[in-house]
């Protein structure tokens, strides 16, 4: 059992994801994390003990909230559940003015440390799985169901990278609600 993080590490986290949205998990340092919140960078070790224990933990929370929130795939029509999907990137691009944190961390996997490497591939195989299961509950066999899930998930984060990067959230619905359309016979349930 997972025990509620305390409410420095929950500011300290919600400060990390902004952060990391804007400027890369490689952006920003302990000390910046300290300052913004007004406390000591001690105070920052004694939650998380490295910058990787609080990447994992940052993307371990991002990841349960956005499937918690997405929650059964099976629950609904497949148009419904993939257009949840969709808005939920969607009001983080529009409202947020940021992108995907599996997206930002996924561009810089190179450089991660291995816990944060693991959690991100765990966001995208949890994501992938999720779609995966909202197609196959509407029908369609598991290779076209695996395939088009990853094809949804990349065309969503590509499309948040170029709609943010021209300034222009049209490019977002462009790229993305074709792909959506074009799963509509499988949307049947």
């Amino acid at each position: 059992m997972t025990t509620a993080p305390s409410a420095t590490a929950t500011r300290l986290l919600d400060a990390a994801e902004a952060r990391t949205r804007r400027l890369g998990f490689n952006g920003f340092s302990f000390r910046d994390l300290a300052d913004e919140l007004g406390i000591k960078s001690a105070s920052v070790h004694h939650h998380f003990p490295t910058k990787a224990d609080l990447g994992a933990a940052m993307i371990r929370r991002y990841r349960e909230r956005i499937l918690g929130a997405l929650g059964d795939p099976t629950a609904g029509t497949a148009a419904d559940q993939l257009a949840a999907v969709v808005a939920a990137h969607r009001t983080t691009l529009s409202e947020l003015d940021a992108l995907c944190l599996g997206a930002m961390l996924g561009a810089e996997a190179s450089s991660l440390q291995d816990a944060v490497c693991a959690g991100t591939r765990a966001f995208f195989v949890e994501i992938v799985g999720w779609v995966r299961a909202v197609l196959q509950h509407a029908g369609a066999p598991e290779a076209h169901a695996d395939a088009d899930a990853k094809r949804l998930i990349a065309t969503i984060n590509g499309a948040m990278i170029m709609a943010r990067s021209l300034g222009d959230l049209a490019v977002y619905d462009q790229a993305v609600n074709p792909l959506v359309q074009s799963l509509a016979p499988m949307n049947s349930r």
